[in-house]
């Protein structure tokens, strides 16, 4: 598994030696790993599981072809984190594109790259060590597509940014139907540190099904810390029915020190998610509402490195169907380390 993905990174880096680029790339990466424990589960499978996995492993090349244009190659791997596949990790393709900066205020961007739904929100949370931002955790949308993207501000002093993009609708994947997907963003900093954003897609997904997302976020950092919330109605129309989801997440970030980190999180799914038990590392049932409550405390051993023990709860409210799922608890030893 690891010989194919090495050889090809060599075979890059010595055919952009041999043509006698002036910048050879920057190769980086990052690794996500637990020792996790589940304490109680809905699912059987899962409870009483515990062991290692990496969650995610992140192998990325980037190089500027010019001032104006730049690629970027991103592998990623991971365990599969549904309690029953055995299998060794296999790495695909999770970004490769190419970068032209049109000028200082705007980008365009073209291949297989992060949508604008929770770049932003990703960022700011800071944690993706921890947790996928809510509607990634929950499938409710995808952090990849295949398409073209438009992104950048829209005044000088860089207060109000904006993303558009058009794609396949197939994140990460081959594509597979002629429908497509489109998705807008706006963006404002009205002061230092408070950052409100405003997002939408709509999706003709094939089979008389049309899908469309509505997300706000608010956000402010300070010197010790920051915090957010988030609200997103999700919509699907397929044939004469419809379908509605919505969420609402809190985050609290607070800086205890220059090592320290205190973090909480907590989220409200309104509806039952019929892609619950989908979700690796954490499934969740799929006759019920559900409310998601995280806490953690980070250390940074260095710039390089975070140990973060953090706990997880999942509460269920009266089921659509069937009976109430029994509550989930996790207990996990994260480590995070970027090289």
């Amino acid at each position: 598994m690891k010989k194919p993905l090495l050889f090809l990174l060599s075979s890059l880096l010595s055919l952009f030696s041999l043509l006698g680029a002036e910048d050879k790339g920057t190769l980086s990466g990052y690794m996500i790993s637990d020792y996790y424990a589940v304490f109680q589960n809905h699912d059987a499978k899962a409870d009483k599981q515990h062991g290692f996995w990496f969650r995610r492993i992140y192998l990325s090349y980037d190089r500027k072809l010019d001032e104006k244009f730049a690629v970027r190659l991103r592998f990623e791997m991971n365990s599969p984190g549904d309690f029953t596949t055995n299998t060794t990790l296999n790495p695909f393709v999770k970004d490769a594109y190419l970068e032209w900066k049109a000028s200082s205020q705007h980008r365009l961007l073209v291949g297989i790259l992060s949508t604008p739904t929770f770049e932003n929100i990703e960022n700011f949370w800071g944690y993706r060590s921890l947790e996928k931002t809510p509607l990634d955790l929950q499938k409710y949308a995808s952090s990849r597509d295949f398409g073209l993207s438009l992104k950048g501000s829209l005044d000088k002093g860089k207060k109000v940014t904006y993303a558009l993009m058009f794609g396949n609708s197939s994140g990460d994947k081959a594509e597979v139907n002629k429908n497509k997907k489109g998705y807008a963003l706006i963006g404002y900093e009205p002061v230092k540190g408070l950052y409100l954003e405003l997002y939408g897609d709509y999706e003709d997904a094939g089979n008389q099904t049309k899908n469309n997302l509505l997300q706000g976020f608010v956000g402010y950092k300070a010197e010790r810390g920051r915090g957010g919330i988030l609200l997103a109605h999700k919509h699907q129309e397929q044939g004469s029915t419809e379908k509605s989801w919505d969420v609402l997440s809190l985050f609290s970030v607070i800086s205890l020190n220059e090592k320290i980190d205190a973090v909480l999180r907590f989220d409200r799914n309104f509806d039952a998610n019929p892609q619950g038990a989908k979700i690796a590392y954490t499934p969740f049932a799929t006759n019920a509402s559900s409310s998601l409550l995280m806490g953690a405390l980070s250390y940074k051993v260095n710039k390089n490195l975070q140990i973060i023990p953090n706990l997880k709860a999942v509460f269920y409210g009266d089921p659509d169907t069937g009976s109430k799922p029994e509550n989930d608890l996790y207990g996990a030893m994260t480590i995070y380390v970027k090289f």
